[in-house]
């Protein structure tokens, strides 16, 4: 709850815990609420490789999902604590490059596991040079503050 009532004035005030979401631009509220749906699905995602797909991938086909459901839940959790950073340019533009690259890298790794088309394991190491590169843009804003 982000406010209460204070019990000697009987009026409301915001709880400190919610103060930053409070402050969060629309922007951030949005690539907050991405992220939590990216590590829902990587959640979901994983829970298929372990149980439903066993039967029908083999082992080397596990072990990209798995590679694929690792960097997609880390990134997201990565996202989501980035978003209730202050705003910035260069910030922006690096949320939107680890996005990026977290959705090329992970969806061209499960898209594999199941579909053999050449061109579109390109797709993997674009994926990981735009997560590299939101990364060092995320360094770049932190010193540029």
């Amino acid at each position: 709850m982000c406010a209460k009532i204070n019990p000697k004035t009987g009026k409301m005030q915001n709880n400190n815990q919610c103060e930053l979401l409070l402050k969060m631009t629309i922007q951030h509220k949005t690539m907050f609420v991405f992220a939590c749906i990216m590590m829902s699905c990587a959640i979901v995602l994983d829970a298929m490789g372990a149980h439903a797909l066993s039967k029908f991938l083999n082992q080397q086909q596990l072990s990209i999902w798995s590679i694929a459901g690792r960097y997609l839940l880390i990134q997201s959790l990565a996202l989501l604590v980035l978003s209730l950073l202050s705003e910035s340019k260069i910030l922006n533009i690096s949320l939107k490059m680890i996005t990026f690259g977290v959705l090329a890298f992970s969806l061209s790794l499960y898209t594999l596991c199941f579909i053999q088309i050449p061109y579109l394991g390109l797709l993997t190491p674009i994926g990981g040079v735009s997560m590299l590169m939101g990364w060092l843009g995320v360094i770049l804003s932190v010193i540029k503050k």
